[in-house]
């Protein structure tokens, strides 16, 4: 009961952060420091931080990227990184390997993406799943947790950016979620 209490809390906390953290972005008050990083490292850190999560259900990690530096607020595409790497490890069944990739676009961007092997998305719910309090499956808020929060605040964050996101999937052979941010120029 004591681990049920813990995780309800956690849940609780997650929800609230996820909550004043919309409203922050939406309100334009979540201020963006941006800077050159690399989308190489992004990814790194990105896998790091979810490397003990996919460890344990038996999922690992492919990460494709050249020299790719983007000009972005370095913690908040993290956020939207673990987002998104959360959510690919939650929907994807064991011994299966989740590709994390930065690639140029050849239009002065890059393009992340985050590729599970999952059950997919039904096409009519790709671009709902981006709205507050939105899930791919009703279910899916009780049987893997979630608050329907965690897309749309990644939506608000790439756009603040100045970038664009969305998601592609094939029902029962996965998902691809993608989203591009400004390359950085060399000097």
């Amino acid at each position: 009961m004591v681990e049920m209490a813990i995780g309800n809390c956690d849940r609780l906390v997650r929800l609230v952060n996820d909550i004043l953290d919309f409203d922050s972005v939406e309100r334009g008050k979540l201020p963006l420091y941006r800077e050159p990083v690399e989308a190489l490292d992004l990814l790194r850190r990105a896998s790091d931080v979810a490397h003990i999560a996919a460890t344990q259900v038996h999922i690992s990690f492919r990460i494709d990227a050249p020299e790719a530096p983007v000009l972005a607020d370095e913690e908040r595409i993290l956020q939207v990184l673990n987002e998104l790497v959360a959510n690919a490890i939650k929907f994807s069944p064991p011994e299966t390997v989740i590709r994390l990739a930065a690639l140029p676009t050849g239009e002065g961007e890059v393009c992340f993406i985050v590729e599970d092997q999952g059950r997919g998305i039904a096409s009519e719910k790709l671009e709902r799943i981006f709205e507050r309090f939105q899930q791919g499956d009703a279910s899916d808020s009780r049987a893997l947790g979630g608050t329907g929060l965690g897309l749309a605040l990644c939506r608000s964050i790439i756009e603040q950016h100045g970038g664009r996101i969305w998601a592609e999937s094939t029902l029962g052979k996965g998902s691809r979620f993608l989203f591009t941010l400004r390359a950085a120029t060399k000097s």
